[in-house]
């Protein structure tokens, strides 16, 4: 079994040949690492594809923005 998703699986994920439609796809469907790599096909590592399926938890490490206080003039 090979590390990414072989070219006929994602056609058969995303029902399209065009590697910039499969990406769109792709990425509407929550796979954020998929990539097109240097030989112009859409490369989606298999560990990726099996977690975001899974459905776990998605942790992200951005900063929370806070809203900040203004002081109120007396």
């Amino acid at each position: 079994m090979s590390l990414t998703l072989t070219r006929e699986e994602i056609e058969e994920l995303t029902g399209y040949q065009w590697p910039s439609k499969q990406l769109s796809i792709l990425r509407q469907q929550g796979f954020f690492r998929a990539r097109i790599g240097r030989a112009g096909n859409v490369l989606l590592e298999r560990t990726h594809y099996t977690a975001v399926c899974a459905g776990g938890a998605i942790k992200t490490d951005r900063p929370q923005v806070r809203v900040p206080k203004l002081r109120q003039v007396a």
